[in-house]
């Protein structure tokens, strides 16, 4: 593969999401370029990123973009996932395909965003949810389309209360929060723009940096108010929420979970549709299974205790199954203000 090429598939690579636009990805290739180990950046500080499922699910994202504008530039990918490595995610390499074939979900790649405002209660037709079945059989997907004034709404909301109280939870995304002109431009976190905040956007982002206004909301009852308008409200103004339920945790189920959920997102925006991720639910559960809910409280372990049996009757879900992704999903006018990526050239690193 020739190195112009190979930048152009890393190019749409990174174009995928990860937990506050972190993008915690190293790509080390070979000297020929046709292929690359794809790397996981590890950081510790980041609460819910359990056993490193938020960096697989977005490594699954990213593999996902490598397919896709690899068969858009005449390439073949054989992926390998390597199951004994912490930090390698996996090996890609590259082949010449025989017949080319263009990918229409390759122009989606730069399209795609989260969106954290009102979407349409209806607008997708009965073709996205065809081709979404279709995709859930050819994957071995589990994707549950739950109705938004389901029992599981109110769940959410109250998940999300529970974000609000946890200081290792709030000290990462306030560090990761970028309300600047200088900080925008570092491109490696969360432009307040994105947030979706209704009122005075670029204040309230500065203010939730600080953990004495947070508890000052708690004290007030202001932080109801602030999971009503994020979650409550958002998710009445959507078409519906995404479960996708997986085997108990697994690297490869995670990577499995995020290829699915990049291919979902990109054909969502052919759409002109929109989604935003529901983590608090999966990665805290997962949080209270591998680590005993290591930096929860008491109150809070048995708060997410009480939502995992609702969640899990809710979904009918089996003693082997787990929820790996929630999200809300819909149609709606696109953004005015795009995440930024770092320079593709910082994500190389040459072996």
């Amino acid at each position: 593969m020739n190195e112009e090429d190979f930048f152009k598939i890393v190019s749409a690579g990174i174009q995928a999401p990860s937990g506050d636009n972190l993008q915690p990805w190293e790509i080390h290739p070979s000297k020929d370029y046709n292929s690359f180990k794809l790397y996981g950046v590890e950081d510790k500080e980041d609460f819910f990123d359990v056993a490193n499922s938020a960096t697989h699910i977005s490594g699954g994202a990213f593999l996902e973009n490598i397919v896709i504008s690899a068969q858009n530039l005449g390439y073949e990918t054989n992926i390998e996932v390597n199951s004994n490595s912490s930090k390698q995610i996996a090996e890609v390499n590259f082949s010449r395909l025989v017949k080319e074939r263009k990918n229409k979900l390759y122009e989606a790649i730069p399209k795609r965003a989260t969106l954290r405002v009102h979407y349409k209660t209806e607008g997708l037709p009965k073709e996205f949810y065809s081709k979404i079945e279709y995709l859930c059989e050819k994957r071995n997907v589990d994707l549950r389309i739950v109705d938004k004034e389901s029992p599981l709404s109110e769940v959410i909301y109250r998940a999300d209360l529970i974000r609000l109280k946890i200081k290792k939870a709030h000290d990462y995304l306030a560090s990761a929060l970028r309300c600047t002109k200088r900080e925008i431009e570092r491109r490696d976190g969360l432009d307040y723009r994105t947030l979706g905040i209704p009122y005075f956007p670029k204040t309230t982002s500065k203010l939730l940096r600080s953990w004495n206004f947070m508890k000052l909301a708690r004290l007030t009852r202001m932080d109801r108010f602030m999971s009503k308008v994020a979650i409550t409200d958002n998710l009445n103004n959507s078409e519906g929420i995404g479960v996708i339920v997986s085997p108990k945790y697994s690297k490869e189920e995670m990577i499995k979970c995020g290829r699915f959920l990049e291919n979902f997102w990109l054909r969502l925006t052919t759409y002109e549709g929109f989604l935003q991720p529901l983590a608090m639910i999966p990665f805290s559960l997962r949080r209270l299974k591998i680590f005993e809910g290591e930096g929860l409280s008491k109150e809070q372990k048995k708060e997410l205790n009480r939502i995992e049996r609702e969640v899990s009757n809710e979904l009918n879900l089996s003693a082997s199954e787990e929820v790996s992704m929630m999200f809300r999903f819909g149609v709606a006018k696109p953004p005015k203000v795009m995440t930024l990526r770092k320079p593709v050239g910082s994500f190389i690193k040459q072996e």
